[in-house]
């Protein structure tokens, strides 16, 4: 450490003399109160050597001044260990936040994530009464969804008389059980009380259907089953109509998809419907999935597949 201080004094001596004057110098508006009050009550350094603390931070400015945030970033760790003081040390501390977020500026555009938590996690480990760095590393984990690997950080600072509150919530965040996202949402257009959505048909034709949670199969129109190359010769069943109950065939279709949301192969029924709608969605295609329908927004949301 001693021959490190010495290099560093050297280096400083060669420096121009406005250096030399840094604890005369006006500080500026960005300067933090306890740093102003450090550079008055330091004496000019003019007619003696620097300390090893002075030195250091002179060449972390110099670095930091320079961009080169990886060195100063080094130096103002040097720097903690050399602080003989609280205002020395929160000296340190508002210079290492400025060098750090440069660094991860730095390693953000190229892509070195891997790199952040590496530098976030050396400075817990260096300066692990700043709780600060351990709130970035976690932070940092979540975003790179590691939200295992966050949880022993933050537990090492639940207690922290400033920062344990965001160290709780984040863990509170982690532990959540997480929220089922939406497989799709999906427009309905709405027809007096009664709900439209489209619906693709074997990746070709794109049609038009009743949203109808009380049918239990879904129905096609049969000139459009026809127009996608069908035969209406197979299989009949029963459909309960407004005129009664009758028979009509069954055929299989290739796909039935809302928007990329699809089912496939798919049995549906042959039968014309009075209106303007090519058929009804029935409930053979929404039980597959888990679904919500919001009326207000007028959206059906396809939550997740269910298991068959």
């Amino acid at each position: 450490m001693k021959v490190f201080s010495l290099v560093l004094i050297a280096f400083v001596v060669g420096l121009t003399a406005g250096y030399y004057q840094w604890g005369r110098s006006e500080p500026t508006a960005s300067v933090e109160p306890v740093l102003k009050e450090m550079i008055r009550e330091t004496p000019p350094p003019v007619g003696r050597e620097l300390s090893e603390f002075e030195g250091l931070i002179v060449v972390a400015e110099t670095l930091i001044q320079q961009g080169d945030y990886r060195a100063s970033v080094d130096v103002l760790l040097e720097a903690d260990i050399a602080a003989a003081s609280s205002v020395e040390q929160e000296a340190v501390v508002y210079r290492l936040r400025e060098a750090v977020n440069g660094r991860v500026g730095e390693l953000q555009q190229l892509g070195l994530l891997d790199e952040i938590d590496r530098l976030y996690e050396s400075l817990t480990l260096s300066m692990p009464e700043q709780a600060e760095y351990y709130i970035l590393l976690a932070e940092h984990r979540i975003e790179m969804n590691n939200r295992e690997l966050a949880l022993p950080v933050l537990a090492q600072i639940e207690n922290h008389h400033q920062l344990g509150g965001r160290a709780r919530e984040l863990i509170r965040q982690i532990n959540a059980p997480l929220e089922p996202q939406p497989l799709a949402n999906i427009p309905l257009i709405r027809v007096g009380d009664q709900f439209l959505v489209d619906a693709e048909i074997d990746n070709e034709t794109t049609t038009r259907l009743l949203l109808d949670t009380g049918a239990s199969m879904t129905i096609l129109d049969p000139d459009l089953l026809l127009r996608l190359g069908y035969t209406l010769d197979g299989p009949r069943t029963g459909f309960n109509t407004a005129g009664g109950r009758v028979r009509a065939p069954v055929v299989e279709i290739s796909s039935l998809a809302l928007a990329g949301v699809s089912l496939y192969p798919m049995m549906v029924g042959a039968l014309e419907l009075e209106g303007r709608v090519s058929g009804l969605l029935g409930m053979d295609f929404l039980r597959r999935f888990e679904f919500q329908i919001d009326q207000d927004q007028g959206v059906l949301v396809i939550i997740d597949q269910r298991a068959q």
